[in-house]
């Protein structure tokens, strides 16, 4: 047995989870613990489960100890189909699982799947449930300080459909590349989204060999992106990566559209908007996302949230 503070390691845990009838669902991230404690509250699901993180349990092997998602597939296998771990339930980043890639993005997953207890997202990511067109323009109007918000949010969502084909384009010319998922929102801000007209443009003139890589595979699978399903779209969108571009473009539709009447109050207001936190931009989309689930949607992982119900 190995205990670190808080944290224990993936056979203690398990062993721990036999000894107790309580329903747990244990997350990948601390995010995502949020994020689902807050959708079961919403729903008045059970208050006695326990929505626990792998962040906190200590790996057991070279992989797990690098990698959340595989410390759950591990506890899983040995798991599952055991009548003493019924009351372990597990949700999972579905990342690019089942999706190919070729002249566009085939998603092979209809609905949300499962594999006894494990459940996986219908998106890439948790929060690829954020990215409907309702639940942004609410999430941003709670933040947006401008006194051009609703003709900035028109904007957008006019030109949403193209930013996400700009991030599903740019999640996978990442993978693509081997590069890390975190680099291209290092380098490309609200000052690189550009208009001509209705139409959105992406213009990074970064000469670093890494931006290059990157920008060679984007305009490689572009293309396949472009003629693609909006659907498949905004669910391979790596979703910390489309939160951090969104909010780029909305900065972008706020000096838009009113930069002419003051540019450098616009440029202040869409500099404001562009250096909020993502956590918070996140924390807003999250709770727009719990309201448009009050009002009877099933923009969620509903197969779970039936199961521990």
């Amino acid at each position: 047995m190995s205990v670190q503070g808080n944290k224990v390691d993936v056979g203690t845990y398990i062993t721990k989870v036999k000894m107790s009838r309580k329903v747990r669902i244990l997350v990948e991230g601390p995010h995502d613990k949020v994020y689902l404690s807050n959708l079961l509250d919403t729903l008045k699901v059970n208050a006695r489960i326990k929505v626990e993180t792998a962040t906190n349990l200590i790996g057991d092997c070279p992989v797990t100890r690098k990698n959340n998602k595989a410390k759950i597939m591990k506890i899983h296998e040995k798991c599952k189909n055991q009548s003493a771990y019924s009351n372990l339930y597990y949700l999972c980043d579905r990342e690019f699982y089942k999706f190919e890639i070729g002249d566009k993005i085939e998603d092979l997953m209809d609905e949300h799947e499962s594999d006894y207890n494990l459940n996986w997202t219908i998106g890439h990511s948790l929060e690829n449930y954020f990215l409907n067109p309702e639940i942004i323009n609410v999430g941003f109007s709670f933040l947006a300080h401008t006194q051009h918000k609703k003709e900035a949010l028109t904007k957008l969502s006019v030109v949403l459909s193209q930013a996400l084909n700009i991030v599903a384009a740019i999640t996978l010319a990442a993978k693509d590349a081997g590069i890390k998922f975190t680099y291209p929102c290092s380098i490309i801000k609200w000052q690189n989204f550009k208009f001509q007209g209705d139409t959105l443009q992406l213009c990074v003139t970064n000469t670093e060999p890494l931006a290059a890589k990157l920008f060679s595979k984007y305009d490689q699978i572009k293309p396949a992106v472009d003629a693609s399903d909006k659907k498949a779209i905004a669910r391979i969108c790596r979703g910390h990566t489309a939160i951090v571009l969104l909010q780029r473009v909305f900065s972008a539709c706020i000096y838009n559209v009113g930069q002419d009447n003051d540019k450098d109050t616009a440029k202040s207001d869409a500099d404001n908007f562009s250096s909020l936190n993502e956590k918070h931009i996140s924390t807003a989309l999250s709770q727009a996302w719990i309201s448009n689930i009050s009002n009877e949607t099933n923009n969620y992982p509903k197969p779970l949230i039936d199961s521990v119900a």
